[in-house]
């Protein structure tokens, strides 16, 4: 990958795909693989640990952390956690700077939940704050 940046789109709606594309100078873009993902995943972001987090907006929402290599110009995607998102329809993620903590922003009923991804694994939301009114 020198010189190049990876980045992960999902495929929100009905896919279940994550895409993983190589951004190389003057910002040129190329797609390395389509991978299988959750159910519509809507926001795909890497934390600052090197996990990358993704999330299923669908009904009763989810959140995935996955490790990633990429290996002879192949890259795999390692499941290594999964969780409640502690809301609705999840559309957007936050990862500290530690990579230790992960905010899930909900969309359908405004929540955020915040989960522990300091770990081998993804656990929580350990915190959940819905709006009223």
């Amino acid at each position: 990958m020198s010189g190049r940046q990876l980045a992960f789109v999902g495929s929100s709606g009905d896919g279940n795909t994550i895409t993983a594309i190589a951004v190389g100078p003057g910002d040129r873009l190329e797609v390395l693989a389509t991978l299988p993902g959750p159910p519509s995943p809507s926001f795909a972001l890497v934390g600052p640990a090197g996990r990358l987090h993704v999330t299923s907006e669908v009904e009763a929402g989810r959140v995935h952390s996955y490790a990633f290599a990429v290996e002879s110009g192949q890259v795999r995607l390692r499941p290594v956690g999964e969780a409640p998102s502690g809301g609705s329809h999840p559309c957007h993620l936050g990862v500290d700077r530690t990579g230790r903590w992960v905010a899930v922003a909900n969309y359908r009923d405004g929540s955020v939940a915040v989960h522990d991804a300091g770990g081998d694994a993804l656990s929580g939301p350990v915190a959940v704050a819905t709006p009223t009114g």
